[in-house]
């Protein structure tokens, strides 16, 4: 748990057989994320789980703050017994949204940026944009880079994925 920047996840994850587990494409438990993404598989079988694209539960007490950001995390869930699970967020007090995108897989039941955002107390899409096509995700490195003094995000070619631009030849 902590603060998460400047980072990527990919891969595959199952989560089976065990409660009150905290899953994320990046984190289980995290503070804020700020310029990071995950690409991730992830299947939970099992009961009380928190889970989201980037991050599983939110631990700030004054909630987590994600910007310039994004997950095309593929959630699938065959156990549905207490269980919260967004596109971005599965959990959290309090959750800021600040140029947060997801990509929405219409078969994943996966349909909110936010599984549960107690202060609001429903599931929540606020301060995040919801993608339904991943070509979407090809020129979104300058969105992404909007407002940062120097960007930090690249398409490499028209059929990428926004990825952390590489300075002096090592990633950021």
């Amino acid at each position: 748990s902590g603060n998460i920047s400047n980072s990527y996840s990919t891969g595959k994850m199952t989560i089976t057989g065990r409660y009150n587990v905290y899953c994320g494409g990046l984190a289980g438990r995290s503070e804020d994320i700020c310029n990071s993404y995950a690409n991730a598989d992830i299947t939970v079988d099992v009961g009380y789980v928190y889970v989201g694209g980037l991050c599983g539960y939110g631990i700030n007490s004054n909630g987590i703050n994600i910007s310039n950001s994004y997950s095309v995390c593929k959630i699938a869930v065959t156990n549905e017994d207490i269980l919260f699970f967004g596109a971005l967020v599965g959990y959290s007090e309090r959750v800021i949204l600040n140029n947060a995108h997801w990509l929405f897989y219409a078969d994943s039941g996966c349909d909110y940026a936010v599984g549960y955002n107690e202060t609001l107390g429903v599931p929540t899409n606020i301060g995040s944009t919801k993608h339904t096509n991943i070509s979407d995700f090809y020129t979104l490195a300058e969105e992404l880079n909007k407002g940062l003094e120097e960007p930090v995000w690249e398409n490499v070619d028209v059929n990428s994925l926004p990825t952390l631009k590489k300075d002096n030849g090592e990633e950021i």
